[in-house]
């Protein structure tokens, strides 16, 4: 594409990206979680549900907390 081109359809396209990088990710949040917890509750029941959950948000914890602790001690930290 040449250079002119290019600049033109960036700058035609500038104002959605930008709208796009300062939106918001929780109106797809909610609904993935909507979705997931429908899901869910309709195999595994919904008090099953709540815990499944909480189990999931203490294993994330867990990961960024051995990410960032591998990143500071690189050779202190192994991951088997």
């Amino acid at each position: 594409m040449e250079p002119r081109v290019l600049c033109l359809e960036l700058r035609r396209r500038a104002p959605v990206l930008k709208e796009y990088d300062e939106g918001s990710a929780q109106p797809v949040t909610l609904a993935i979680e909507a979705d997931s917890r429908q899901a869910h509750s309709g195999r595994f029941g919904t008090r099953m549900v709540k815990l499944i959950k909480a189990i999931h948000q203490v294993e994330q914890k867990r990961s960024a907390a051995v990410r960032t602790l591998k990143m500071r001690f690189p050779d202190t930290i192994s991951l088997r």
